[in-house]
């Protein structure tokens, strides 16, 4: 058995230090923990804000890059355009060493082309032949060519003083390359 001599008063007193003493104690380990806590997120917050910083410049420095590129990007869809005018030049002009070569071939050796003019797809020609039979070979080789189309002879006639048929041609050109 214990007996306490301690008077009510002081032994209140006594739970009421010890019970204070808890709460101050218990008090401090928050202070500590939210101490802790605030130190750990300001610590954070300054490594990822240098972080930030560092990406920030990283991204301003890709966006000069990337403006470099930009022109030059200009300058390739520029000579992209420039390519594609010669491209499509390329691809509807006319060889005229094959229409003379084909037209060569088309000839009979008893006709003689005297002139050729062309304008756009058309071709115009003036030539002479021994007998109206080598113009109408002509123009049957100028059928079967594949190069020549809608072929018309607007005229023949006989040239008295060379013994010889005049004629004039006209037709137009089929795509050729």
């Amino acid at each position: 058995m214990t007996i306490n001599l301690i008077p009510p008063k002081l032994k209140k007193e006594k739970e009421f230090r010890k019970t204070s003493g808890i709460f101050i104690m218990f008090l401090n380990i928050i202070m500590v923990v939210l101490l802790i806590v605030t130190g750990t997120c300001l610590t954070a917050n300054y490594f990822y804000t240098k972080d930030l910083n560092n990406i920030k410049s990283q991204i301003a420095e890709q966006q000069l890059v990337l403006s470099k590129y930009a022109d030059l990007k200009k300058e390739v869809a520029n000579v992209n355009a420039k390519l594609d005018k010669i491209n499509n030049i390329d691809t509807t002009r006319i060889l005229w060493s094959n229409i003379v070569a084909e037209l060569g071939r088309c000839t009979p050796t008893e006709v003689q082309i005297k002139t050729f003019s062309s304008k756009d797809n058309k071709i115009s020609l003036t030539g002479s032949a021994a007998t109206r039979r080598d113009i109408a070979k002509f123009k049957e080789k100028l059928e079967a060519s594949k190069n020549f189309k809608n072929i018309v002879f607007t005229s023949s006639s006989l040239n008295e003083t060379t013994n010889d048929y005049g004629f004039d041609l006209n037709c137009e050109l089929e795509e050729i390359k």
